[in-house]
């Protein structure tokens, strides 16, 4: 990766040369995200085509790059040199555009910035997670999705792709920033979706499960540090403009800062900073977004402060900011006394900018000249945040926490009965024994599901549905003995040549085991049962399930991925498997028909979905 920087800001001086040139920009706010986003992406676009001329640029001017110290501290961590990361001020993007030599790439926004907007017919893909414009043609291929970190998108796409070429260093990047974006996976932030844990948790094992939270903790720190800060760099840092008052001439604008607001407020330089900014900026009314983590806690409190010296404006907007009580703000008085601010503690945290700026919007009636979309709706990803909030159930339960399950115990003739208790099992050449009352409520994973037609190959079902989830008491332990009681169960059923259906689940991240497991699993088959194995189908596969396989290419055999059948319906899979003898677990019977009926009306076809009859005549 160091390397690969230090590459793109030589290649600059030499842009002039005639080459075709991709450009992979970050949004001009320039945070970690954007930053990630760009060099990740663009350094996947240059292993799958080194020749061309790929430059990831981050959209900050020169005098404020000392600002980005959480994208400094992440590149230090990881000895990649921050000196290298090209700035879209330094390339001539439309003299290149002009040459016809420009092909552009936008990731972590939609819409380019006003001081971009001549480069847009340059754009070939968006990748993003904020509300779609829907202003690019079909031409540009686009992946917008209202995810908490654009990071994640960029992840899946890669790691989908060709999860070898995700390296310690690549994944180490983007696990940081989506960390980042979505306050350590907290819930009640309002930010994270089940795809962001999903694509943390694939990017753990590549970077190690430790890894992604001390340098998230390192980064954290940094960010949060502004003591070397003054009062403007706080503002400049990471401000968004938000329009024109339709029923004026004034301006707003929006600075989100990492510090207390009164904490700012108390700094000697912040009524001059302030007035300097507007004056720089040219507007008449700056909202301050406040997020910090008081008295060292690890949830973040919000706070917002609306400075306008005109009383008409600045009603206005506090008016939107209250507008449904959506924020659910109180106001306080700081103790450094300002009479052109207003303040706010704000109750509901996870609320962030992507909330704000539509209620803003929506006060200032922002006409087509402005340099943000139309008012538009809160995302269900955010209403969701916005009720969960509200909850004081949610509230007080500790976040991403499952219910934990308790083993279920025999009664006492079941446990008089060592025949029943016990099961004798070989891994790899060592005897060994399941505790069959450990793993007891968890035996429906594997099970016998008849014969292949015309032959007396056996065909085994796993289902992943039926795993323990991962808050179970005593969770290694259980694995470690469901996985001597697959393998035993295998080794009697599949007396000759058999086949495997694996009923995999699409979402369930705590019920899916990782790397390990499957390694484990698969050095601990007997090689005579890997050799008899005759074809493997895997019934949904999940970008998850796909990139586990991926990352076990170094410890898999070649003859194994040939034996691989994935299928997406059980309608495929019975062209292959007679399914009358297996007992298919009923969630993904009920998932097999929600997206039969969502397939066949999105084609506008009248929708012909599998009965258990039908499934059941081979």
């Amino acid at each position: 990766m160091d390397e690969f920087l230090r590459e793109t800001k030589q290649c600059v001086s030499l842009l002039g040369d005639g080459r075709h040139v991709h450009v992979v920009m970050g949004n001009e706010s320039c945070d970690l995200d954007s930053v990630v986003c760009a060099v990740s992406y663009a350094f996947y676009l240059k292993k799958i085509d080194p020749s061309a001329t790929i430059i990831p640029a981050a959209d900050c001017s020169p005098a404020d790059l000392h600002l980005r110290c959480d994208v400094a501290a992440l590149f230090k961590h990881l000895n990649l040199s921050f000196e290298s990361l090209v700035l879209a001020s330094e390339l001539d993007l439309e003299a290149l555009q002009s040459a016809g030599n420009l092909k552009l790439t936008i990731v972590d926004h939609n819409e380019l910035s006003a001081k971009w907007k001549s480069l847009k017919p340059s754009i070939i893909e968006v990748i993003d997670h904020h509300k779609d414009g829907k202003s690019h043609s079909k031409e540009v291929k686009t992946t917008i999705e209202m995810v908490g970190s654009c990071s994640s998108l960029v992840a899946e796409k890669v790691l989908s792709a060709n999860a070898s070429l995700v390296s310690t260093e690549v994944s180490t990047m983007l696990l940081c920033a989506i960390l980042t974006d979505t306050i350590n996976l907290d819930s009640e932030a309002g930010r994270t979706t089940d795809k962001d844990r999903d694509i943390a948790d694939l990017l753990s094992q590549i970077a190690g499960h430790d890894v992604g939270q001390t340098v998230f903790d390192v980064v954290r720190k940094v960010k949060f540090d502004v003591s070397s800060l003054s009062a403007l760099d706080l503002l400049v840092k990471d401000y968004k403009p938000v329009g024109l008052c339709s029923s004026s001439s004034d301006h707003v604008g929006i600075s989100s800062i990492v510090c207390d607001l009164e904490e700012f407020l108390a700094r000697g330089d912040a009524v001059e900073a302030i007035a300097k900014f507007l004056a720089t900026k040219g507007i008449n009314c700056l909202v301050l977004l406040s997020i910090f983590f008081p008295n060292g806690e690890s949830k973040a409190a919000r706070q917002i402060g609306v400075y306008c010296e005109g009383t008409a404006l600045r009603d206005q907007v506090i008016a939107g900011l209250q507008s449904d009580d959506v924020l659910r703000l109180s106001q306080f008085s700081p103790k450094e006394h300002f009479s052109n601010i207003v303040c706010f503690e704000q109750g509901n945290r996870a609320a962030s900018r992507k909330i704000i700026l539509p209620l803003l919007a929506c006060s200032l009636s922002v006409g087509a000249g402005s340099s943000i979309l139309p008012p538009v709706d809160i995302q269900h990803n955010d209403t969701a945040a916005l009720l969960s909030d509200a909850s004081p159930a949610v509230l007080e339960t500790e976040p991403n926490a499952a219910p934990v399950e308790l083993i279920e115990e025999y009664n006492a003739d079941e446990e008089a009965s060592e025949e029943r208790r016990f099961r004798a099992v070989g891994v790899e050449g060592v005897p060994s024994s399941v505790n069959l009352e450990v793993i007891g409520k968890y035996r429906r994973v594997v099970s016998h599901g008849g014969y292949m037609p015309g032959s007396k190959n056996a065909i085994i079902i796993l289902s992943a549905c039926y795993l323990p989830n991962k808050s179970t008491k005593d969770y290694n332990h259980v694995m470690e003995q469901l996985f001597l009681y697959v393998v035993s169960s295998v080794q009697r059923l599949a007396v000759d040549n058999y086949c495997i259906v694996l009923f995999n689940t699409s979402s369930d991240l705590n019920n899916t085991p990782g790397i390990t497991w499957l390694k484990k699993y698969y050095s601990g088959v007997d090689r005579h049962l890997r050799k008899n194995l005759q074809n493997l189908f895997i019934y949904n596969p999940t970008l998850r399930l796909k990139v586990l396989f991926q990352l076990a290419r170094p410890f898999i055999s070649s003859k194994f991925w040939r034996k691989i059948t994935y299928v997406r319906s059980l309608r495929e899979l019975r062209s292959s498997v007679p399914l009358n003898d297996i007992d298919i677990p009923r969630s993904i019977m009920e998932s097999d028909r929600s997206t039969s009926v969502e397939s066949q009306s999105a084609s506008g076809d009248v929708p012909s979905v599998p009965s258990e009859e039908d499934l059941n005549t081979a």
